[in-house]
């Protein structure tokens, strides 16, 4: 089996992981990835918890049955396995360890000492964000989602690939491989930007407590599979702990494939310490 860097990770497996990295064969694995028979949990029901381990049901492709150091996987008929096992399986592995997976994309800016995760819902613009900033010597922590860990926030993910949209099939998404100095595994984590619908407001508005907290909650990864576990609860106060950074509204439209001067200087700038923007 090879052996990879994935969330901050080591995860052990025959199956391709899109987006990590390669560890060292000697290092000791977190999670192995194992085949196997997973029992269907029922048509129509996609998320199941038993003994401590989620399942999930993706008929008719892949099942997987997660717990936090294994991952069984019963492939089906499935020509997107690894996909569905990064996308799915991992989070899912993440967040039965104790920590917060974000639908985000992550990057530290060329020169920034921190992270800035741009969160949103699929189609609001998390890639395009990442691409622009990118081109402009960011590095990457991730494409599309983050594992949040520790009191002083630590973002990782799956650096390695970044996502575009296949032009002749909006559906699908082709994937771009990071340059090995663009690469992030981990990195402190200093802002949180929350992509919106643009209006007549600023482009950047900051989020203060309660609203804070909801906009972050509103981009947890695989939702459902805390509030099986019973862990809602203690979640909810890892999350409300990142109010400790500053979380903004970024108020852009989502087709707007350019991302503007001022746009980047912001990120560029909330970035320029740990401690994130200020007032």
């Amino acid at each position: 089996m090879a052996q990879f860097t994935a969330f901050d990770l080591v995860v052990r497996s025959d199956l391709a992981l899109p987006g990590a990295m390669p560890a060292a064969e000697d290092a000791a694995a977190d999670v192995v990835v194992v085949r196997g028979s997973v029992a269907p949990l029922g048509e129509g029901v996609r998320y199941g918890v038993a003994d401590g381990a989620v399942t999930i049901d993706l008929p008719p492709f892949a099942r997987f049955r997660c717990s936090a150091g294994e991952i069984l996987v019963d492939e089906g008929e499935d020509p997107d396995l690894a996909l569905r096992l990064v996308a799915n399986a991992l989070p899912a592995t993440v967040w039965l360890r104790g920590d917060p997976v974000l639908h985000a994309a992550c990057f530290v800016p060329e020169g920034g000492a921190g992270a800035i995760a741009v969160c949103g819902a699929s189609g609001s613009g998390k890639s395009t964000v990442l691409a622009a900033i990118l081109a402009r010597g960011a590095g990457v922590v991730s494409d599309d989602m983050i594992r949040v860990r520790g009191s002083d926030p630590i973002a990782s993910g799956l650096p390695g690939i970044t996502w575009r949209k296949a032009m002749a099939d909006a559906a699908r998404r082709t994937g771009w491989p990071v340059a090995p100095d663009r690469v992030v595994p981990a990195a402190g984590l200093a802002a949180i930007m929350v992509l919106a619908p643009a209006d007549d407001g600023p482009a950047f508005r900051r989020l203060r407590g309660g609203d804070a907290i909801a906009a972050v909650l509103a981009q947890r990864h695989r939702a459902a599979i805390p509030a099986l576990l019973g862990i809602e609860g203690a979640m909810l106060g890892r999350i409300a702990a990142l109010d400790n950074r500053p979380v903004n509204a970024c108020h852009r439209a989502p087709p707007v494939p350019i991302v503007t001067d001022e746009e980047a200087e912001l990120l560029i700038r909330a970035s320029a310490t740990i401690e994130g923007t200020t007032d």
